[in-house]
C-alpha cells in the first residue's frame, strides 16, 4: 500500500473490495453494490492504485485475487465487523451497567426521597457506584464538568446548556409540637409567625431565602433561634421546643408519623409554589445510562408524590 494518509481514504471502497471477494466478477460485484459497472471499474482502479497492486486477474471467464488480496481477506472482514457493530443500535441493560454516577440532591429531600431511590437503582444495577452530595450554590455550574452527572432539587432556572426536567410541585407548609402554645390561642397567625422563633437550615438549600423575601415584602421579618444543616436535626427540635419551621409540604408529611409534630398551613404569606426539577448537562442528554436513571428517578419520584407529580418534557436552556 502506498504511504497514503487516512483522511485521504475513501472508506466506501472497503466495501468495494469486499463485494468483489464475494462475487469475483465486476458486473456481478456492482449489480450487488447497487452501482454501474464502469463505477465498480473506477473503484477497483482507486484500489489497485491504492494498495499498488492488481488485487485481481483474470483466469479465465473469473477474476482471482491475488496474493495480497487474499492476505486482505482477514482484516478486511475483521474491519467491517467492527465498523457495523459502532453503528448498530446500541442496546442498555440495567444489570449489566457499571461505572460511577454522581447524584446531587438539595438536603431537605436527601432523607425523604433518596433512600428509596437509591436501593431502586442498587436492585436494578447493581454493578453502579453511587456517588452522593448536597446541592450548593456551584451545583448547577459545575454539572456535568468537575460537578455532579444529575442534579434534584428546586432552582429558578438552569444555566446555559443544561437540561431540566420538572417532577413535581410542592407549596411550603409549616409545623410545630404537640401542645404548641400557639395551637392554644387561635393556631397561627401572620403577626405571631413572625413573633416565635424559628427553626431553619444553614446550608445546602435557598428555602430560607425565599421565605425571608416573602415576609420583607410584606414589612416583615422572623427570629431564626436554631440554624442546622441537617433537616431531621431542624425537625427533632421543634417537635420539642417552641420552634416554628416552615418547609416543603411533602418533607413535613414524610415525618410527622415518625415525630408527630403538628402540620399547619403558612399564614397569608405569599410563598413561592416550589418546582423540583431533575438537571444535567446536554452531553449526557443522549447517553443510555444516564437517561435511564433520569427515567427510573422520575418514576418513583411521581409514584411518591402523586397528584404533585407533573409529567414535563426535557427542556435545555438556551
Amino acid at each position: 500500500m502506498q504511504n497514503a494518509a487516512l483522511s485521504q481514504i475513501d472508506f466506501n471502497l472497503l466495501l468495494v473490495l469486499d463485494q468483489l471477494l464475494r462475487h469475483g466478477s465486476v458486473t456481478a460485484a456492482a449489480d450487488a453494490a447497487g452501482v454501474t459497472q464502469s463505477a465498480m471499474s473506477r473503484s477497483l482502479a482507486r484500489l489497485r492504485a491504492i494498495f499498488n497492486d492488481p488485487l485481481f486477474v483474470r483466469s479465465g471467464n473469473r477474476m482471482v485475487p491475488t496474493a495480497r488480496t487474499e492476505g486482505l481477506r482477514a482484516p478486511l472482514k475483521q474491519v467491517l465487523g467492527q465498523i457495523n457493530a459502532m453503528l448498530a443500535p446500541v442496546a442498555f441493560n440495567p444489570q449489566q451497567a457499571c461505572g460511577h454516577f454522581r447524584l446531587a440532591v438539595t438536603s431537605n429531600a436527601i432523607c425523604s426521597l433518596l433512600p428509596e431511590a437509591l436501593i431502586r437503582l442498587e436492585q436494578q444495577a447493581p454493578g453502579l457506584t453511587l456517588e452522593v452530595s448536597g446541592w450548593n450554590p456551584s451545583t448547577l455550574q459545575d454539572i456535568g464538568d468537575n460537578g455532579a452527572d444529575l442534579a434534584f432539587g428546586v432552582a429558578p432556572a438552569a444555566p446555559p446548556g443544561v437540561f431540566q426536567r420538572l417532577v413535581f410541585r410542592d407549596e411550603f407548609a409549616c409545623a410545630v409540637r404537640q401542645g404548641h402554645p400557639l395551637l392554644e390561642h387561635g393556631g397561627l397567625t401572620f403577626a405571631n409567625y413572625c413573633s416565635w422563633p424559628h427553626a431553619e437550615l444553614s446550608m445546602g438549600s435557598d428555602m430560607r431565602g425565599r421565605i425571608d423575601d416573602a415576609l420583607a415584602a410584606s414589612g416583615r421579618q422572623r427570629r431564626v433561634g436554631l440554624l442546622t444543616p441537617q433537616f431531621w436535626v431542624a425537625l427533632e427540635v421543634v417537635s420539642r421546643t417552641d420552634l416554628i419551621i416552615t418547609a416543603p409540604a411533602h418533607l413535613l408529611s414524610h415525618y410527622q408519623p415518625h415525630m408527630g409534630f403538628v402540620i399547619l398551613p403558612a399564614p397569608g404569606i405569599r410563598l413561592p409554589a416550589l418546582s423540583y426539577s431533575l438537571f444535567w448537562h446536554a452531553r449526557h442528554q443522549h447517553d443510555l445510562r444516564h437517561a435511564w436513571i433520569r427515567r427510573s428517578l422520575c418514576e418513583l419520584f411521581r409514584e411518591r408524590m402523586g397528584e404533585k407529580a407533573v409529567d414535563a418534557v426535557e427542556v435545555m436552556a438556551g
